[in-house]
Formats: structure tokens, sequence, C-alpha cells
């Protein structure tokens, strides 16, 4: 066996297990893949040759139309932004169990202060670290209620960081302002009762508006995203032929981007970002509907911290009476800091990073939890090659 190379970072051990797989698959089924992949992949070139020039057409529209904007930012501007003080908050799940119908929900959040910008140290707090017990005979309804739970948690949490909050800090959250996007689970209502899960989310996002704390939600993964589709396609039927082909805001974003990126001239002293004119999110869309009704609104952005980088959503609350202005003047205030925070080879923000891999629990860690629970609820009795039986039934098969 040949031994491993060194990996030095999770793409590197992605990237092996894949290789790994790829040569354990039987030789006279990988040939054959192979030839049909290379007939697929010609036809692949003709849709990629038509993204790209859909794409031409789209970024001198959009551009010409103020859909996309851009700005600058000097090295003196990233520097100050980059020694700000900023917290990041972000919480983990992973559900295990299902033996006699019990799962359980492990639960984390983690809050994260870099009081010196990234340049200085950070300190890591942990306000809730949970282990839920939950009966679900079919197994349905457990995810949605462990995400519910785990939201919960991180709203606690963030209300907690706004109490001890000065007026002009930021805390970026990982993930979107609205989470989850749709309605709590009924098992997760039931369990809170009389408690309004979106009501206490939207009266803490109004208090920290109300104190000049900015709260933004940093979206990595817009792959289903249509907010921006729908909406050029709305506005004329024109741009809807070139939007389609498009699979979702995400690929959009990311080929206009690109192209905005490669077509600029480099300026040593400034770095142009290009990003979408800041919209309302729809509220067409029942649960922003009911962020609304709640008195408070969604804006949001699409941006790309460099060529090569990440496309992401930015998103901003405020309260509906609140000045337009001056909320799209914090969005953009915001795509300048998720810009220089977010370092070249870095898919996400720094302060983003840190929360998602301090608060995390992993899957291999739950199991093994889970196996001390196994062990400790099954006792040895006199009957004990039945129990021997059950013992290993129980712990084999997790």
């Amino acid at each position: 066996m040949r031994p491993v190379k060194s990996l030095k970072n999770q793409f590197d051990l992605e990237e092996y297990i894949r290789r790994l797989e790829f040569n354990k698959t039987e030789p006279e089924v990988l040939s054959s893949l192979i030839k049909k992949a290379i007939n697929e992949g010609k036809d692949f070139q003709k849709l990629l040759r038509a993204i790209k020039s859909n794409a031409d057409v789209l970024k001198d529209k959009l551009f010409d139309d103020g859909v996309i904007d851009c700005l600058e930012i000097s090295i003196e501007d990233k520097e100050k932004l980059a020694k700000s003080a900023i917290t990041s908050i972000d919480g983990s799940r992973q559900i295990v169990g299902g033996r006699g119908k019990r799962y359980y929900i492990m639960l984390s959040v983690a809050i994260v202060e870099l009081e010196q910008g990234i340049y200085g140290n950070f300190r890591v707090r942990y306000p809730n670290i949970e282990l839920i017990p939950f009966e679900d005979p079919t197994g349905d309804k457990i995810e949605a209620l462990g995400q519910d739970l785990m939201l919960l948690i991180e709203t606690e949490a963030l209300k907690r960081k706004i109490k001890e909050c000065n007026s002009d800090e930021c805390i970026m959250l990982d993930g979107p302002i609205v989470d989850p996007p749709r309605e709590s689970s009924d098992e997760f209502k039931n369990l809170l009762k009389n408690i309004g899960y979106i009501d206490n989310r939207c009266n803490i996002l109004k208090e920290a508006w109300k104190q000049d704390i900015k709260i933004y939600g940093f979206v990595k993964n817009i792959k289903t995203d249509n907010f921006l589709k729908n909406s050029l396609a709305m506005m004329n039927d024109d741009l809807n032929k070139y939007v389609d082909i498009y699979a979702s805001d995400e690929e959009l974003i990311f080929t206009i981007l690109t192209l905005l990126h490669l077509k600029q001239k480099e300026n040593s002293k400034k770095q142009k970002i290009f990003f979408t004119k800041p919209c309302p999110a729809p509220i067409k869309i029942p649960i922003y509907h009911r962020y609304f009704q709640n008195d408070v609104k969604i804006y949001y952005t699409y941006s790309m911290p460099y060529l090569g980088g990440k496309a992401y959503r930015l998103e901003i609350a405020a309260p509906k009476d609140a000045n337009e202005n001056d909320i799209k003047r914090d969005l953009l205030e915001g795509i300048k800091l998720t810009t220089t925070l977010t370092l070249p080879g870095q898919r996400i923000p720094i302060p983003i990073y840190l929360a998602h891999e301090k608060c995390k629990i992993r899957k291999g860690a739950a199991e093994i939890i889970y196996r001390e629970i196994l062990a400790k609820g099954i006792s040895i009795t006199d009957e004990l090659n039945e129990t021997l039986e059950l013992v290993k039934y129980y712990m084999t098969y997790l």
C-alpha cells in the first residue's frame, strides 16, 4: 500500500477520499463510464459557452440598469476594518439514535469574539450545549425539530450578545437572518408551548437596530436561491431569455461577477467590489411575510470577495419604518467588511469560519457519545446470552 500524502486541509482529504473510492470501483465499470463522460463533456461544453455568452450580455445590461454596481475600498480602509471588533455566532447539531423510537439531538452554539479584529486573539464562549431525547416512531420529524432547536439556542445566544454590546458593534451570523427559511415544525411549537420563536427573533433584531448594533446574515450556500432570477424575470421579458439558462442565483452571480472581475484593471491601492443593488426580500414568500407582519423587513445583496472567490448573499434586518438609505448604507458597509475578512484562498470570512469550526459537533463524535448512552442503558442480567446479543445489535448498527 502506497503511503498517504500529507493532507494539508479539508479539501485535500475530500479529494483523497474521492480518489480512493474511484480506485475501488471495477475497471470495466470505470472504463465504460469514462467513455460516456467524454461524450457528455462535449455537450456540456456547448452549455458552458451559452452560460458565458448570456453573462456577457447580462453584465452590461445589469450594470447599465443599476442592478449591479461596484464600490472601491482602499488598503487603508481594509486595514482599519480588519482591526475592528466583530462577533460571530453559529450553531451545530447532530442526530443519533432511533432504537426504541428514541432519538437524541446534540446541540452546540458558539459565540466567537474578535475584540481586535482578525489581527488579535479571539475568545470563544459556549452559552448552550444540550443533549435532548425525542421519540419519533417514523423518524420523519426529527430532522426539522433538530434544526429548529439549534436555531432556538442560536437566537438565545444572539440575544445574550446584544445585551453585552456597545452601539456600532457588528455581529455576523452563519446563515440567513430568516432562519429557518420555513415555518417552525409542529413538534417545535408544541415544545415551546406559548413562546413565539419568530416573535422573539424579530424583537431581538429590532432591539439591535435601535441600539445601532449591526447584525449581518452571511449566506454561503445559495445554490437553491432564486431571489435575483425571479426579480429580473419580472422586470423585463427580454432579460428572462438570458437568465433562464442559470440553475440558481449562485450560478448567475458567480458567472457575471467573474467576468466583471476579469475585465477590470488592477489597482494596487484600491480594490473594486462588485455587488447587486440592495433589495428587500420578497414578502410574497410566506416566511418573509411573517417577519414583515412583525415589523421587520429583510434586505439582501449578492457579492463575491475576489476573482475565483465564492459568491454569497449578505442580509440585514431593520424595522419596517427604518430609513431605506440607512439600511442600504449599512449593507454596503457589510460588503466591505465581508470582503476584508475573507482572505485570498478562503471561501468565507474568518469570523464565520471560526464560529463554524468551534461549535461543530462532528458525526463520529456524536456516534461515540451515543454508544455511551447505549452502554449505560443496557444492564447485564442473569440472562447473559440474550443480553449480549442485544448489546451486539444495538452497538453494531448505530
